[in-house]
């Protein structure tokens, strides 16, 4: 049997998969909770026909399937023997540099702003790796992710981006400016979410990240603490020009070999406008610059404050953010005018 014949085999097993959740009225994202894997990694698998005993094993457990995975694998022909590199597909992810390109041509597809609510986030997030970065700034909305409710598709997904090396920054208001903003502030807005909200839903988020990364990796809780405490970080802003209420202000950036910056922008927006907007490429200069510049001066400022630890952590963070083309744009841009 060669290389492309184990393949057909592999994907008729992914069609008996898939023709069994869908008779079992399982979604593909609700599959992948339940074998606690990624969504975006099962669909690589079911599209690509390529699978372990483990995952067969699990995926035989959640169907009700008798058979063990030796006896699913001789069923549908593979062989473990031959299909050794096919067999490491199992660790392939799709990067979120392929994330981040597919969506830009959605948005230019459409000449416009593109909008898959939690489902294209979740792609983005289980697509993270070693030194990508996802940055949330927001005055009044919760992270989609510290909601209990939506852990098991949303949180789940940040917390595998996270396992797999990526860092989330996630910027809240000072008590000092959301007092500015409160009822009787600028805005004469009475929906603001207090500082202590911000901080215990972190928390819990933050508790919850660590306890799958024990499940899902096996690790010990302090290695898991110490893995998610570099990774999982959360301070307030005392200003900033993107505080309006009712608004939140996503960015996902990532690199390419050639050390080139890619970065995509999403806006949540108040929930009887609409969803999750991705930002097209073309707004970049106007927006995604003006975001990236606020949050290094915002991390420029917390770290002249924090102790040595915490200011190791940001100072890492702002290295990621480096980059002398956006500099240089930046003050063609804006500092000339």
């Amino acid at each position: 049997m060669n290389a492309r014949e184990h393949n057909e085999d592999g994907k008729a097993l992914a069609r008996a998969v898939r023709t069994a959740l869908y008779r079992k009225k399982i979604t593909i994202a609700k599959a992948a909770g339940l074998i606690n894997v990624a969504e975006a990694t099962l669909r690589t698998w079911l599209h690509r026909g390529h699978f372990s005993r483990p995952v067969i094993a699990r995926l035989a457990n959640l169907l009700g399937w008798e058979e063990s995975a030796d006896e699913l694998a001789k069923k549908f022909g593979i062989s473990w023997a031959q299909s050794r590199s096919s067999m490491n597909a199992d660790e392939e992810r799709i990067s979120l540099e392929q994330v981040l390109d597919f969506q830009n041509r959605l948005c230019e597809k459409i000449d416009g702003f593109s909008s898959e609510n939690t489902t294209g986030l979740c792609r983005c997030f289980e697509a993270m790796g070693e030194g990508d970065l996802f940055v949330f700034s927001s005055l009044s909305v919760m992270p989609l992710e510290f909601d209990r409710v939506r852990w098991q598709k949303f949180g789940r997904a940040v917390a595998d981006g996270i396992a797999n090396g990526g860092t989330c920054l996630y910027l809240f208001p000072h008590r000092d400016l959301i007092g500015e903003y409160s009822e009787e502030g600028i805005w004469n807005y009475d929906d603001m979410i207090s500082d202590q909200a911000f901080q215990s839903g972190a928390q819990l988020f933050r508790k919850n990240v660590e306890l799958h990364l024990t499940d899902k990796l096996d690790w010990t809780e302090g290695r898991a603490e110490e893995w998610v405490r570099e990774r999982l970080i959360h301070h307030t802003y005392k200003e900033s020009p993107f505080a309006v209420p009712g608004f939140a202000i996503g960015m996902f950036q990532t690199r390419r070999s050639t050390g080139n910056v890619i970065r995509r922008m999403t806006v949540r927006i108040p929930t009887d406008l609409g969803g999750v907007l991705f930002i097209p490429e073309v707004e970049r200069e106007v927006f995604t610059l003006r975001f990236w510049k606020f949050i290094r001066e915002t991390i420029k400022a917390l770290i002249s404050e924090l102790p040595e630890q915490e200011k190791a952590i940001l100072e890492k963070v702002d290295s990621m953010l480096k980059s002398e083309a956006d500099a240089v744009l930046w003050r063609r841009e804006f500092e000339r005018r």
